[in-house]
């Protein structure tokens, strides 16, 4: 099974089971205007893009106007990295969030090389570059779990195949990647270490966790296989996960990160 598309399939699986229980629960929130803009243009559906052999620059531009987010690429880092404002973009893109669009596109500019894109995003303005450059920072966000604590134990474990990780872009699966795994109406920015320590966790906060370890990005984590030198680290609190890592292991996760 290709890469993304075990990606993709991955990441529906855990959203369905948080869309099921969301409905059963009821609605977080009575009105739209209290999703955080962000949010809602992360979300929003693309209806259709077709790009064949279309320089990035012009993409870039039509998204922009479908989307109404202010997409401003780093050239200056893109082009040190090779990718060039004239680069050579084909995708289709169908009845998609903006959130799976913008990671196809991202994907479709590095093409065939090791090189990964991110951005950062914080109201309608998206800072588009590598993952160099915009991975340097760490920041500590905390995402809201209790309503995937009771599917957990029933969902099989990663093996320790890396290559099998959590994404948000759904790149040739053609949809599934790009909702959260978590609740989103209790997640926080956090702009200070947290110095709570936790109780234990209960073995399906565990299975939680360990899964996220094993699947998203896991030379990243400092008690994992990245060692004592990685950034990231995750504990539980209650029914809440605080999760330290880079902007791109967040956008994996499902979370918007504010610009700073």
């Amino acid at each position: 099974m290709p890469k993304y598309l075990a990606i993709g399939l991955t990441i529906a699986l855990l959203a369905d089971i948080a869309m099921a229980q969301a409905v059963q629960k009821g609605p977080r929130r009575t009105a739209a205007a209290q999703v955080p803009q962000t949010l809602r243009l992360l979300d929003q559906r693309i209806a259709e893009v077709r790009y064949e052999q279309t320089e990035l620059e012009p993409a870039i531009n039509q998204l922009k106007e479908l989307s109404g987010v202010e997409i401003q690429p780093r050239w200056d880092k893109l082009e040190g990295a090779d990718v060039r404002r004239d680069t050579p973009i084909t995708m289709h893109a169908k009845d998609l969030t903006f959130k799976q669009v913008i990671w196809m596109l991202m994907k479709a500019a590095a093409g065939s090389s090791d090189l990964t894109l991110a951005y950062r995003m914080s109201g309608n303005l998206l800072i588009l570059s590598t993952e160099e450059d915009l991975g340097k920072d760490v920041i500590t966000r905390v995402y809201d779990v209790a309503d995937l604590l009771l599917q957990v134990s029933d969902m099989p474990m990663p093996s320790n195949d890396s290559s099998q990780g959590l994404s948000t872009s759904g790149q040739g699966s053609g949809g599934g990647g790009g909702s959260s795994i978590f609740g989103q109406g209790s997640q926080q920015q956090q702009t200070q270490q947290q110095t709570t320590t936790p109780g234990q966790a209960s073995p399906e906060m565990k299975a939680l966790i360990d899964l996220i370890k094993e699947t998203i990005e896991p030379d990243t984590w400092s008690d994992g296989k990245g060692g004592p030198g990685a950034p990231g680290h995750i504990r539980e609190w209650r029914k809440q996960l605080i999760i330290t890592n880079t902007i791109l292991v967040h956008q994996k996760i499902g979370g918007y990160v504010k610009e700073r």
